[in-house]
């Protein structure tokens, strides 16, 4: 008895079924046990097929636009931030931000219409982790306002 009490206090999900059962009678509890992992197991699988949050677009050759969603989207995002991964330095920040602002001058605010989606996963995207926290780093120390990146 000891041993199966051990073995149940490692695992929460465990000791919970079982002293439940113990409390309310078996068959309430494995039903509700059974309800909880079927629920589990439908959220898991829910989330990693196709019914993720994340999404991107993509352009092709062709000049049509083709929405990627879920694992798929992730992967295409994971091969775009390549180039910037790595050391972060003063350098590559300094290029990143003048990308940024040259596409800015030449389109337009980035998150309006006017900036063409293949510059924006072409130059945009990729340098993203790069400026993610520029602008909360060089706040106002009085307004806790973050710059906007063509300040700099």
């Amino acid at each position: 008895m000891w041993q199966k009490d051990d073995r149940i206090r490692k695992s929460p999900l465990k000791f919970y079924g079982y002293y439940y059962s113990e409390l309310s009678g078996d068959r309430q509890a494995s039903i509700i046990t059974e309800l909880w992992r079927l629920s589990i197991a439908f959220l898991c699988y829910f989330m990693a097929h196709e019914h993720s949050f994340e999404g991107i677009n993509r352009p092709n050759e062709d000049g049509t636009v083709t929405e990627l969603d879920g694992l798929a989207a992730i992967k295409y995002k994971q091969d775009l931030y390549k180039t910037s991964a790595g050391e972060v330095t003063p350098d590559r920040i300094k290029s990143a931000l003048e990308t940024y602002q040259s596409c800015v001058r030449e389109y337009g605010p980035v998150e309006e219409e006017g900036l063409p989606l293949a510059v924006n996963i072409e130059k945009i995207v990729p340098i993203r982790p790069l400026l993610k926290g520029l602008s909360e780093a060089f706040a106002d120390p009085l307004t806790d306002i973050g710059a906007d990146l063509m300040e700099y």
